[in-house]
């Protein structure tokens, strides 16, 4: 099972599974095929979306950051930054 749907359900891997064996229960009594059910090969270009989506993102809260530690240290010496005063 995957740590992140552990985190993201906040439940043990056990429970998991059994989620994962409904659903699969679930898609064998309604006799869907993969199609319907959302497993299909895409095609290139909604992949290449995918990943730049993905990087676009990464790429902006790295962006982000970076400009924080910029202001932050022109303020401070960088050390100091993120740390609270008493």
């Amino acid at each position: 099972m995957s740590p992140l749907l552990m985190v993201t359900t906040g439940m043990s891997a056990l429970y998991n599974l059994w989620l994962a064996v409904m659903m699969i229960g679930l898609w064998v009594a309604q006799r869907l095929t993969k199609r319907e059910v959302g497993i299909a090969v895409g095609d290139l270009g909604s992949y290449a979306i995918a990943v730049g989506y993905v990087a676009g993102i990464i790429g902006c809260v790295a962006l982000g950051a970076w400009a924080r530690v910029s202001v932050a240290s022109a303020r401070k010496p960088v050390a100091s930054v993120g740390m609270r005063s008493p």
